[in-house]
């Protein structure tokens, strides 16, 4: 007859199993969600960065850009505006929707850096 007493060590290794399995899957994420930042950085602070790595991985408008970011809607909109002074992105209007993409000037210059 099996008592209580032999479940307790399976129940024990179980857990630890458990728990780094759970470890590793969490690790494998964050490791696999790095990306390497391939922007000229000369006068933009990070959270501009982070939006201009958007618009050049496929953000179209503001949207696109908060979900691809995380950033909330003011500091995107914020951010949007202030690389569109210093010449990095442009705005384009169609049928009454805005969108947002990489100056060409800005693609030329990074390309001949390179």
């Amino acid at each position: 007859m099996i008592t209580l007493l032999q479940f307790i060590p399976i129940d024990i290794l179980l857990g630890v199993l458990a728990f780094f399995i759970s470890w590793f899957i969490i690790n494998r994420k964050e490791k696999d969600s790095e990306e390497v930042v391939l922007v000229d950085k000369d006068n933009l602070d990070d959270k501009e960065v982070i939006v201009l790595e958007a618009v050049k991985n496929g953000a179209k408008n503001l949207g696109d850009v908060m979900r691809m970011t995380g950033l909330p809607k003011a500091t995107a909109y914020r951010k949007i505006k202030s690389l569109i002074k210093k010449g990095k992105l442009k705005v384009k209007s169609e049928n009454g929707k805005r969108y947002i993409y990489i100056n060409n000037e800005e693609k030329k210059k990074n390309n001949n850096n390179k």
